[in-house]
């Protein structure tokens, strides 16, 4: 090699090694402004026991999560408790939270990460959130702002990235970070953390509407293999609308409400009335539905009470072993504590409240006996092929419209003679 190449190799690795150098010392510098590290925790020291309040807004929307005679709730849902399990689980996903790269950005910036602190008509603002102990003494405080994208290896140009990060701003500081949760889920939208225990029944036992100590209709079955019956007969010209049926039956398998009556409302303006839907499980629960009227957005206020009974123990096969019928037994002892904790749970949360359900869910409590019935549809009887009682219809012409002429049906040509003999 001449001396030239080799002066000119070393040239190129000086040059590389300041430009590493420089971009050490600018990544120190932003570390040593804001003291925070790659793979340094965040909010390491957050005390999340002292946690009583949690705020988040943005431009538009805000939430408030408080303790309240110790139970988490939602001021803003009438202090309705709250999702504790979704809050809990944020709340101490924080002191985790890592820095997976640190960033220098001037103020003017911010709005491009979305980072802005959230105002009435701020542009690019994202979502502050503040956690808070008694006396309002703030424990943290950042700004949520844009995920970060991750570009997918696929080279198919329709499908774009997915989020594998979000950026925060650290408000006292002034620090950017970037951290691999995305905190999808963390919405200033009350609903979205409220308690969303509400009635369901996957297999249902009985249903019926009451009016006063009147039973208006029943529906039943004896094993949950069988299909729902309607008590009564079947009217003269009539039979049962399946689908009506199949409604109830799956009204309460997967339910939710859509939002939380003001409790401070004058019970006469709900509406409510004698009518109950009434709805059984195999598994020893009965929930009971009061309906009002309809609302503008035709969502129906109801209020809800649940009652329990413990089922006994099923009788085991003749042939059971002692060691099965421990196992069974010991199953079945799990199972009813498990719903004794549900029933608990659930009649401590419904009484006092009105919740406002939508209308697969509402629709069945409001049927009445004829609702179950439909005409038998009439089954058309196809004519043989070559009837001669069909005809085609004649076509009329419309308005204005020239009715084409008749077709005069072609003579029948004669078929040609052959030629003479010579």
């Amino acid at each position: 090699m001449k001396l030239k190449h080799l002066y000119i190799i070393l040239g190129i690795c000086v040059i590389v090694g300041v430009a590493a150098w420089l971009v050490r010392r600018q990544r120190q510098a932003s570390w040593q402004k804001h003291g925070l590290e790659i793979g340094q925790q965040i909010f390491e020291d957050l005390p999340v026991n002292k946690v009583v309040r949690v705020k988040i807004r943005d431009k538009e929307n805000s939430v408030e999560l408080a303790v309240k005679k110790d139970r988490w709730v939602v001021t803003d849902k009438y202090d309705y408790p709250a999702d504790f399990q979704a809050l809990a689980e944020f709340i101490r996903t924080l002191p985790e939270l890592k820095v997976v790269h640190s960033l220098d950005v001037a103020k003017k910036d911010y709005g491009q990460l979305k980072l802005t602190e959230p105002a009435p008509g701020a542009k690019d603002s994202g979502v502050l959130i503040e956690l808070s102990a008694e006396k309002n003494q703030v424990l943290a405080s950042f700004v949520l702002g844009k995920e970060h994208q991750r570009k997918s290896p696929a080279a198919n140009p329709y499908f774009g990235g997915f989020p594998d990060g979000r950026y925060l701003l650290l408000p006292k500081t002034g620090a950017v970070i970037l951290v691999k949760e995305t905190f999808s889920n963390i919405r200033p939208d009350g609903q979205d953390w409220l308690d969303d225990t509400f009635p369901r029944i996957e297999k249902m036992k009985r249903a019926s509407v009451t009016e006063g100590n009147k039973e208006i209709w029943v529906l039943s079955r004896e094993n949950s293999s069988d299909s729902l019956a309607l008590a009564g007969d079947v009217p003269k010209g009539m039979e049962l609308d399946q689908d009506k049926i199949g409604e109830v039956e799956n009204s309460l398998s997967w339910t939710s409400f859509t939002g939380i009556g003001d409790p401070k409302k004058p019970e006469k303006e709900w509406g409510f009335t004698g009518r109950k839907f009434v709805a059984e499980s195999f598994e020893g629960f009965t929930y009971i539905f009061q309906p009002g009227k309809l609302n503008k957005d035709n969502d129906l206020p109801v209020r809800v009470s649940i009652r329990y009974r413990a089922l006994p123990l099923a009788e085991g096969p003749k042939d059971e072993t002692p060691a099965a019928k421990a196992k069974r037994e010991d199953e079945h002892l799990k199972k009813l504590t498990e719903h004794r904790e549900k029933y608990v749970r659930e009649h401590r949360l419904y009484p006092g409240w009105v919740y406002f359900i939508s209308q697969s869910t509402y629709a069945p409590m409001l049927f009445k006996p004829k609702d179950f019935f439909k005409k038998p549809e009439k089954k058309e009887e196809k004519k043989p092929a070559g009837d001669k009682g069909e005809t085609e219809p004649e076509e009329v012409p419309e308005a204005g419209e020239k009715a084409a002429p008749e077709k005069t049906p072609a003579k029948e040509k004669t078929p040609a003679k052959p030629p003479a003999k010579k």
